[in-house]
């Protein structure tokens, strides 16, 4: 079911995508830095004896920006996927995604970046409004194999830039639903 559960959110959430897929012998922690604050953060497949911590300085820098966030992440071994998803308040923000393993940064060549899959040249990894166009991807880019695992960063194709103005759908929704929303008192 996590596997599932993963699968959807991937699809369904906003802003940029961080999953460690494949078979994990050895916990491995993901840091997020954003020099400014973070829209949206979430961890929808953390499992037991995982860690979230969300660290916000607040107060300002010296040029009166807002300090950054920062987040760790810590994710149990095994082989379930684990999903963090994030989108930057700002969109000339820069974000820093760090891996380790025991305190050593992970090797460069287990990360993925967008629909290509390219690897980063090191560790952290910079995602700022020069890397959005590396990192777009139409579908999940995961695809672990047997025996390894790996760290996927991508933005979905259909995701809005940070910043953007967001809109809904209007949608018709059925007389036996609105009349439901109209007894709970959400509609009038």
């Amino acid at each position: 079911m996590r596997g599932v559960l993963a699968e959807l959110t991937m699809r369904a959430a906003r802003g940029y995508r961080v999953v460690v897929a494949g078979r994990r012998l050895d916990p491995v922690t993901i840091e997020l830095e954003c020099d400014s604050a973070f829209s949206y953060l979430d961890a929808p497949t953390l499992q037991r004896g995982d860690e979230f911590a969300v660290t916000a300085p607040g107060g300002r820098d010296p040029s009166g920006a807002p300090r950054g966030h920062r987040v760790r992440v810590s994710l149990s071994a095994g082989e379930d996927p684990q999903v963090i998803l994030f989108e930057r308040a700002d969109a000339d923000s820069t974000v820093l995604v760090s891996a380790s393993i025991a305190g050593r940064a992970v090797d460069p060549t287990r990360i993925h970046l967008g629909s290509a899959r390219r690897a980063p040249g090191s560790v952290p990894v910079s995602i700022g409004p020069a890397s959005t166009a590396l990192l777009r991807a139409d579908d999940p880019p995961v695809a672990a194999t047997p025996g390894t695992w790996g760290i996927w960063i991508w933005l979905p194709t259909n995701a809005a830039p940070a910043g953007a103005e967001r809109t809904s759908a209007a949608q018709e929704l059925p007389e036996s639903v609105r009349e439901q929303l109209r007894t709970l008192g959400y509609l009038r």
